[in-house]
């Protein structure tokens, strides 16, 4: 109401995808709408990936993915299990927390990897850099996102991208030359199997 009745000058959405989802607001509305992506503050890793791996404790010859956010069902991280407990030699590293830990935990002990997800609660934003350095892989299954300074950041760190293929995601992957900057998982093939019981 107060966006068409003109109350606001701008209102400001994070990607075209957001912008686009306001196609049934009111005309009046939809003309201060105005896309800024987010940005985000990269320093890069302050040390190897070798001394990266150990400050984690995570193992050397391993092949590590990277997920970061907060764990609720937006974010989808049960699919991220399914898809580990199915890959021998591959360990999840979960940086988060939220309401879903308790769940996510008991899902990765249900299916026999909990000895290869790691949950490492929510991390200082200095050490994002070096967690990245640490990890092979960078994955993130949400359901819908705005835009992501997580996948903003895997993009900086130069991470092995998987992610779903959702609107926003794929304008933040696409490159100029129409290829994508990761890789796009389909969600309507790929869906947790706790959000198929919902």
């Amino acid at each position: 109401l107060l966006g068409t009745i003109g109350v606001f000058t701008e209102i400001v959405c994070v990607s075209n995808a957001v912008r686009d989802s306001f196609a049934s607001y009111p005309e009046r509305y939809k003309r201060h709408l105005r896309v800024i992506h987010n940005g985000i503050e990269w320093t890069g890793a302050k040390i190897d990936r070798t001394a990266a791996k150990a400050a984690h404790q995570l193992i050397e010859d391993e092949f590590c993915v990277l997920g970061v956010g907060r764990l609720c069902r937006q974010k989808n991280f049960g699919l991220a299990i399914e898809a580990v407990a199915k890959t021998p030699g591959t360990r999840l590293v979960i940086a988060g927390d939220g309401p879903d830990r308790i769940a996510l935990e008991r899902q990765a002990k249900a299916s026999g990897a909990a000895d290869r997800v790691v949950f490492l609660g929510n991390q200082p934003a200095d050490r994002m850099a070096d967690l990245f350095a640490a990890c092979d892989a960078f994955v993130l299954t949400s359901l819908f996102e705005g835009q992501s300074n997580a996948l903003l950041e895997a993009m900086h760190a130069g991470q092995a991208i998987l992610a779903s293929d959702i609107e926003m995601q794929r304008e933040t992957l696409q490159m100029k030359d129409a290829e994508f900057a990761g890789f796009l998982l389909p969600l309507d093939k790929y869906v947790s199997e706790a959000d198929k019981a919902d």
